[in-house]
């Protein structure tokens, strides 16, 4: 009796196993949403390198477009400074006269002195104001950036902050969304978000597509022997841009 008990938990175990392990190669492989790649995996010698070839290879219908979503991950700096080069490219084809930083992203006063921001608002607390805002920017035909988290600009999670108020307000932004591209299995627990069958967070559809294309990525090219930057642009639909990127 005991020996049979022994087997059914052991096959039930097995079981389990058997379908985390499925569930786990769905979320990556399956969830994932169709992407184009604008730029294909390479390296790049410094981050104006990395934001000129950016919006080289958008299309002039985004380029021309002057109002523009960028989001970065938590707690890492090196998406700052990419950002950073990225509104300066950007400023090159547009005027742009507000710069509006989400507070979620908690930056210190010498960063947003960076920004040359005009506008801090808790996008999250405050989603219909935000929306309102932007409205009367492209309304008035008014230039501006709005910098969040990637999470809130990528437009693969259906209803994140992007994705509610494009609905809602008819908003016509253009949006770089930038992640950390993992460079080996090991290299993935650096990742922000992560990919997990057990999502709490309503994230994981994101890690799930950083991490399947970076997996792609690295069989391109190796990261030892790239410049500084190693990475990838997808676009994702219309005018939403995926930017994956490393930096040594």
């Amino acid at each position: 009796m005991s020996s049979f008990k022994s087997r059914a938990t052991m096959l039930w175990v097995l079981l389990v196993l058997t379908l985390s392990i499925v569930s786990f190669f769905y979320l990556v492989k399956v969830d994932e949403p169709v992407s184009q790649t604008l730029l294909a995996a390479q390296s790049f010698k410094d981050d104006a390198q990395v934001a000129a070839s950016l919006v080289d290879k958008i299309p002039p219908a985004s380029l021309t477009n002057k109002f523009n979503w960028i989001g970065i991950e938590p707690d890492k700096s090196e998406q700052i400074e990419l950002a950073l080069a990225l509104i300066s490219q950007l400023k090159n084809h547009n005027v742009i006269q507000r710069i509006i930083v989400d507070q979620e992203l908690n930056m210190k006063p010498d960063i947003l002195k960076l920004f040359g921001h005009t506008d801090l608002i808790f996008a999250k607390e405050n989603i219909y104001s935000l929306g309102e805002k932007l409205q009367e920017l492209e309304r008035n035909n008014i230039g501006y950036i709005f910098v969040s988290a990637s999470i809130y600009t990528a437009s693969i999670l259906k209803r994140n902050l992007i994705n509610l108020l494009v609905e809602k307000y008819n908003l016509k932004p253009v949006s770089f969304s930038l992640a950390y591209l993992p460079v080996s299995s090991f290299d993935e627990k650096n990742m922000v978000f992560g990919c997990s069958t057990d999502d709490q967070t309503g994230t994981s559809q994101w890690g799930c597509a950083v991490i399947n294309r970076s997996r792609f990525a690295r069989k391109k090219l190796a990261f030892e022997n790239s410049d500084i930057w190693f990475g990838l642009m997808d676009s994702t639909s219309e005018n939403f841009y995926n930017v994956i990127m490393k930096k040594k």
